[in-house]
């Protein structure tokens, strides 16, 4: 299992025990017109702060919570 596969489980098993949701949010006076493809990806970084290529997690949606954070079948 690889390190980003292990987070995702962790991460989805905290989010699924505690009923958690990660949100992205933006100001109330924010002007929205032209966004699209709304995604967050989380990072996995080395000892030094330098993401690790290849270890990384999209999430489609401006939200994580323990139903969207996808695992490797």
């Amino acid at each position: 299992m690889s390190k980003i596969d292990e987070f995702k489980a962790e991460l989805k098993a905290v989010l699924v025990k505690y009923n958690a949701t990660i949100s992205a949010c933006v100001g109330e006076g924010s002007d929205t017109h032209g966004i699209y493809d709304e995604h967050m990806i989380i990072y996995l970084s080395d000892n030094k702060g330098n993401s690790i290529e290849g270890e990384e997690c999209r999430i489609d949606d401006w939200y994580v919570d323990g139903y969207n954070v996808e695992e490797e079948e």
